[in-house]
């Protein structure tokens, strides 16, 4: 079954990693919405729970085989 989730990172730990790697506050501000919100669309066996990832951000991920 194709079910569609997001992730949603912290601004503030890509701003910290962002001033760890020495970047500017302009790139940080910039940075720091990088994984702000992602979608993902999976594909989930709902009889054991597991996923593979099919797509991110509405772009389709090839298979191992492509």
């Amino acid at each position: 079954m194709l079910v569609t989730v997001y992730l949603h990172g912290s601004k503030e730990t890509f701003w910290d990693k962002g001033e760890e790697l020495g970047m500017s506050d302009e790139a940080c501000q910039v940075f720091q919405g990088a994984l702000y919100e992602v979608e993902f669309e999976l594909d989930v066996d709902t009889q054991t729970g597991k996923s593979v990832i099919k797509g991110v951000n509405g772009r389709e991920l090839l298979d191992d085989d492509d």
